[in-house]
Order: C-alpha cells, then sequence, then structure tokens
C-alpha cells in the first residue's frame, strides 16, 4: 500500500507500507481508494524489488479501515 502519514491536499503517495487485516477487513476496498487506517504497528519486512534491490518498510495490522474517497 502507498501511505502518507498525514492528510494532505493532493495524493502523491511513495511511502510503501505492508498492511494485513488485523481486525478490519478490505472486502469493501478496491484499486485506487483513499482509506483512513487505524493500525498496529507489527515491524518492519525487508523484500526484494523488481530492479533486484532491497527494500524495508513498515508492518502494521488494520484494525479499522475507512473509506473516503478515491484517487482514480
Amino acid at each position: 500500500m502507498y501511505t502518507d502519514g498525514q492528510q494532505v491536499e493532493t495524493y502523491d503517495f511513495d511511502i510503501n507500507t505492508i498492511v494485513r487485516a488485523g481486525e478490519a477487513s478490505f472486502s469493501d476496498v478496491v484499486e485506487d481508494d483513499l482509506v483512513a487506517l487505524w493500525v498496529k504497528v507489527t515491524g518492519s519486512e525487508t523484500y526484494e524489488t523488481t530492479m533486484g534491490g532491497e527494500v524495508t518498510a513498515p508492518a502494521v495490522e488494520a484494525n479499522i479501515i475507512e473509506v473516503y474517497g478515491s484517487s482514480g
């Protein structure tokens, strides 16, 4: 998920975050939805990029998901 730590006027999210369902369900979320998440931070994960490098991203567990718009 592309994320930002605060509400912004333009939607230019460039921070990757690994988000897994906790108490919340992603069943109502579709591509390009803008969501507010209430999460529990579970750590970080390192993964390989398509270019062969490595990236470390924060990992969280979503407990509340609120869809409030779309960027598409």
